[in-house]
């Protein structure tokens, strides 16, 4: 028996079809309840408070004790499987709502819907969730299986994961990964795993005992020969490169980051009465205004586009 766990069996007079009622019973986990409707409809004279069953029907009265008896076992094999025993969980797997055995890419997709539908992620966020799960499916892959139980992740299991990561190719060359790019797609499946944990599907996270250490990385900067090769290179005559290479540009003379620069309008443009030109915008990242005066280089490129369509 599990303690804490009561259920009960009842007519819902709210929910009459003609003289009839439904069977419903109630599941109660630590005071917090769950209610289902059965497929039976009876009088109320053919009903008993007292036994929670019905006086004469014995094949309705056998159902309920085999509903009784499902509830049960559901709650011991939560038990065994040290997930979460609640009213809900147990409901949820009766409706077939929860799966009892969640396994890691079927619950990444479920995260990444969740985040789209939310709309509280940028589409580029969501795309690199998409990133680590190719990562993840070809590290399954590799171990010839489709997929995992989220419980049987473990520490080994994120360290030999941590090395395969490490060992990929990067754009078809003899580099491989970068530590602080693997430690980028480590940081989401720990997010898909905290989400886990959340939802009573697992109770411990096995990134707490690794560590994810970043590698000083040092920032390269253009020095102005090479700012002028780039200016001046013909990119072949290729249009769409000349497009980039102006908003590259733009950035550098502006401090702007690449995103930013790409979401940026005429109407992002003042004058002041000085005669000299400014941009105020607001970051994609920190939501923060900024006006940023606008040197000589820059306001070319936007003399170039001013009557451009896009």
């Amino acid at each position: 028996m599990i303690n804490n766990l009561s259920i009960r069996f009842y007519l819902n007079e709210y929910k009459p079809q003609g003289k009839k009622y439904p069977i419903y019973f109630r599941i109660t986990v630590n005071r917090k309840k769950s209610e289902l409707a059965t497929s039976y409809h009876i009088e109320p004279k053919e009903w008993s408070e007292t036994s929670q069953r019905t006086k004469k029907n014995s094949q309705i009265n056998e159902d309920l004790a085999s509903m009784e008896e499902q509830v049960y076992n559901i709650a011991k094999y939560l038990k065994k499987k040290n997930k979460a025993i609640t009213s809900l969980n147990i409901k949820d797997i009766l409706t077939e709502k929860y799966k009892v055995n969640t396994h890691l890419i079927e619950f990444f997709n479920r995260f990444t819907d969740r985040l789209a539908l939310a709309g509280e992620s940028k589409n580029e966020n969501i795309s690199y969730y998409g990133v680590t799960k190719k990562h993840l499916q070809n590290f399954l892959q590799e171990r010839k299986i489709h997929d995992v139980l989220i419980e049987n992740i473990d520490y080994n299991f994120i360290s030999d994961f941590d090395l395969f990561l490490l060992s990929q190719k990067v754009n078809h060359s003899e580099n491989t990964m970068m530590r602080n790019t693997a430690n980028k797609h480590h940081s989401r499946v720990r997010t898909i795993l905290l989400r886990a944990i959340k939802e009573g599907h697992i109770h411990k996270n096995p990134y707490m005992d690794f560590k994810l250490n970043k590698t000083p990385s040092t920032r390269t900067f253009l020095t102005d020969e090479e700012l002028e090769q780039i200016t001046e290179h013909t990119l072949g005559g290729n249009e769409s490169l000349m497009k980039v290479r102006d908003i590259f540009i733009f950035s550098v003379y502006t401090g702007l980051r690449f995103e930013d620069a790409q979401l940026l309008t005429m109407d992002s443009i003042t004058k002041e009465k000085k005669g000299k030109h400014s941009l105020r915008i607001k970051q994609e990242k920190t939501d923060e205004y900024l006006a940023i005066p606008l040197l000589k280089p820059a306001l070319s490129i936007i003399s170039k586009y001013e009557n451009s369509p896009e």
